[in-house]
């Protein structure tokens, strides 16, 4: 039922307008601060997407905690106090803790090298599971393979175009669907075939843009529409 109801809403105008824009993601690994920005990436939407725009999209904000910008501060403690106060002052979520790991993980971006030292470090990695260590050496990205596998994911990276990450949008089909899976595997496995009988690139959708209009059941079924049907699952577009 799922697949053929993915390849209709592939091709609405605006889905492929998202799945454009996910193909131009892999421009990102071109970046020299590739490392440190995916780094402030992760943690400004890590427990809440809302942080990206304070400081990601927030280009002031975003000026004071660039790579370049902290190095300008002597100190570790006085880089700690301007992450801090960036952090806090952009909304971020958990901004203490945060701070403290960004304060840690621009230590390990200099013992590397610096940013473009680092990227290199990266990209010579051998293999997805080489490049999720790599990830994985820095403070609030050691636990899973979620964060790791996102940046390289978002990037359009060639050895995880086979991967999908199974956050809430993904979990809210499931739950639409009535489906359960054991293992985050599992369900991970199930939308690859999804994707791969939809004749979609895993990597690029994630899912994501798909899911967007399959999200989620809460709040947003019609109370005539049977659970199950093709057209309950496209009363889920936003």
């Amino acid at each position: 039922m799922l697949v053929p109801i993915v390849k209709r809403l592939a091709r609405h105008a605006d889905v492929k307008s998202k799945l454009a824009e996910g193909r131009k993601r892999r421009e990102k690994l071109n970046r020299p601060d590739f490392v440190w920005h995916e780094l402030l990436g992760s943690f400004a939407t890590m427990g809440s997407s809302a942080g990206a725009k304070g400081l990601i999209h927030d280009k002031a904000n975003y000026r004071r905690v660039k790579f370049q910008a902290l190095k300008r501060k002597k100190t570790k403690s006085a880089r700690l106090a301007e992450l801090r106060k960036v952090l806090r002052k952009a909304g971020v979520r958990w901004p203490e803790k945060k701070s403290v790991w960004l304060a840690e993980n621009f230590d390990l971006v200099a013992n590397l090298g610096g940013p473009r030292k680092a990227r290199a470090r990266l990209l010579g990695c051998e293999g997805r599971e080489a490049m999720i260590e790599f990830w994985r050496q820095f403070k609030g990205m050691r636990k899973g393979e979620k964060y790791p596998r996102n940046i390289m994911m978002d990037c359009y990276h060639p050895d995880f175009r086979d991967c999908i990450a199974v956050d809430a949008r993904i979990k809210g089909i499931s739950r639409a669907l009535g489906l359960s899976f054991q293992t985050y595997e599992e369900e991970e496995n199930f939308y690859l075939k999804v994707a791969k009988e939809a004749s979609l690139d895993a990597s690029v959708t994630h899912l994501k843009q798909i899911g967007d209009r399959l999200l989620t059941a809460t709040g947003l079924i019609e109370s005539n529409r049977e659970p199950g049907s093709d057209m309950w699952i496209l009363q889920l577009v936003w």
